[in-house]
């Protein structure tokens, strides 16, 4: 059985497919909330993100799994490069859409311009 757990006050709700009972929570439990916010929706494995009158809107997955640098790094060396870039992004809290700066591919080619 999936669950849909609310991010606010972490109640859960069985889920058969559907998240409208989810969805009256968050209508009748947090209103002000979600008036002013997007509300995120955690149904299983899956993430929805819904406004109140809006688009569903969707959240780019970062692909870490790359093997086009494996023949030219190894699998090693990229395995540590990948850790020190998720130790960098998490540890100074910096947003994932970092990899898509300019300045940062830039800075990276300057490391490695092959």
């Amino acid at each position: 059985m999936e669950f849909a757990c609310c991010k606010i006050c972490f109640k859960e709700y069985k889920n058969t497919g559907n998240t409208t009972n989810f969805l009256v929570h968050i209508n009748s439990e947090h209103k002000p909330h979600s008036a002013n916010s997007t509300d995120q929706v955690h149904v299983g494995n899956t993430e929805q993100h819904q406004t109140p009158s809006g688009p569903s809107l969707s959240q780019r997955t970062l692909d870490f799994n790359n093997n086009a640098c494996v023949s030219r790094l190894g699998p090693e060396k990229k395995k540590k490069i990948d850790e020190t870039l998720y130790k960098l992004v998490i540890g100074k809290m910096l947003p994932p859409s970092i990899v898509d700066n300019d300045y940062f591919i830039g800075f990276v080619k300057a490391l490695d311009p092959r």
